[in-house]
């Protein structure tokens, strides 16, 4: 009886691990997939404020800059924060006024 249930304690722990690696490539698929909308976000996002075309150089000194300004707590990057919600905030306000005026436009028949 002790072997039985051994061996099915075996199964059972089995069945789970499987049951965690199918999550687990679940969870890689689904990292893949923000990783990639996080890309398209920010290219999007470099083309609307003109970035595009500042020389490849440039932009990645300019982010090894923030990312270093980040990770020494300057002061300078609450005014980066500010300057970047500002900006999304008037973005989003912009798509809402342009939803809300497509939205009005008489129907065709």
């Amino acid at each position: 009886m002790a072997r039985t249930k051994s061996v099915q304690g075996v199964i059972n722990s089995q069945k789970k691990l499987k049951d965690l690696q199918k999550e687990i490539v679940a969870l890689q698929e689904k990292e893949k997939d923000l990783k990639n909308e996080i890309a398209v976000n920010l290219s999007t996002l470099l083309s609307d404020i003109g970035a595009l075309t500042i020389s490849q150089d440039m932009l990645i000194g300019g982010i090894l800059h923030i990312i270093d300004s980040v990770k020494n707590n300057s002061p300078q990057v609450g005014e980066w924060q500010q300057a970047g919600s500002t900006f999304l905030e008037q973005k989003k306000g912009n798509k809402a006024k342009s939803k809300k005026d497509k939205s009005s436009y008489p129907k065709a028949a």
